[in-house]
């Protein structure tokens, strides 16, 4: 068996394309497993069983394929680092990052920022309205600087559009063997 060597956009590209291979196969092979006994088989006697036989064998021939594919990127992922804006780690860290950490810390900071965009409201509403004699208007004591989530909402939006930049040049340059 030769090796090849591709970049991991190309190797990516290759497995999106053997998924849809083996949706084909399967799909194929369905129609292929078995005929009413009354039917000619399409395909001349016993066409039918080789051909299936031969899905088969490509299907299987495809999937070890797109799992050798697969680990040759998650390995040079996990040695390769990568740098963004000013932090480093390695790819599949800032792949796990990028899925599992950003959407709930963007999500975080977006609710604080609603609700800090409450309290102002709030805040300036009660400022309006007459007070009692001798008893102070409410106000907030503000626990974090007014803005700093929407400081952290841009950040990570910043931050996720940079890691994107990187990542995209990364797959391009980055090289991996696969036998």
């Amino acid at each position: 068996m030769t090796s090849a060597t591709l970049t991991i956009h190309q190797a990516l590209a290759e497995a999106k394309r053997i998924t849809e291979k083996l949706g084909a196969r399967h799909n194929e092979a369905g129609e292929l497993l078995c005929r009413p006994n009354i039917t000619m088989d399409p395909h001349g006697e016993g066409g039918s069983e080789a051909k299936l036989q031969a899905s088969l064998n490509s299907t299987n021939d495809l999937a070890l394929r797109l799992v050798m594919l697969r680990v040759a990127v998650m390995q040079s992922n996990m040695e390769s680092g990568l740098t963004v804006e000013g932090e480093s780690r390695t790819v599949f860290a800032w792949l796990t990052w990028r899925r599992d950490v950003a959407p709930r810390l963007f999500a975080f900071w977006k609710a604080l920022q609603q609700r800090e965009a409450d309290s102002v409201k709030w805040e300036r509403s009660m400022a309006g309205q007459p007070s009692e004699p001798n008893k102070p208007t409410p106000q907030l004591v503000w626990n974090l600087p007014l803005g700093t989530p929407s400081e952290q909402v841009e950040r990570i939006g910043d931050l996720l559009s940079a890691l994107d930049g990187a990542l995209q040049t990364h797959n391009a340059t980055a090289t991996i063997t696969v036998d």
